[in-house]
C-alpha cells in the first residue's frame, strides 16, 4: 500500500492507521517496530514484545 504520492507504507505505519481506524484500545508491537505506535498516544495499553508470534500472541 502507498500513500497519495506513491510512497511505500512499512507494515509498522500500515499497522498503526489500521489499529486506529478501527478503533482499538490495546496492541502488541514488535520490539522491531518504529516509536509511532507510543509517540501517537492513540491506544490506553501498547505492549512491546520478542519477535516472532507465540510472543505475540502470549501477550494478547
Amino acid at each position: 500500500m502507498s500513500d497519495e504520492n506513491g510512497q511505500w507504507l512499512r507494515g509498522d505505519i500500515l499497522g498503526l492507521l489500521t489499529a486506529d481506524a478501527l478503533n482499538v484500545g490495546a496492541l502488541a508491537i514488535l520490539v522491531s517496530c518504529n516509536t509511532a505506535v507510543e509517540l501517537s498516544n492513540k491506544f490506553t495499553h501498547g505492549e512491546r514484545t520478542k519477535i516472532g508470534s507465540p510472543y505475540v500472541i502470549a501477550e494478547f
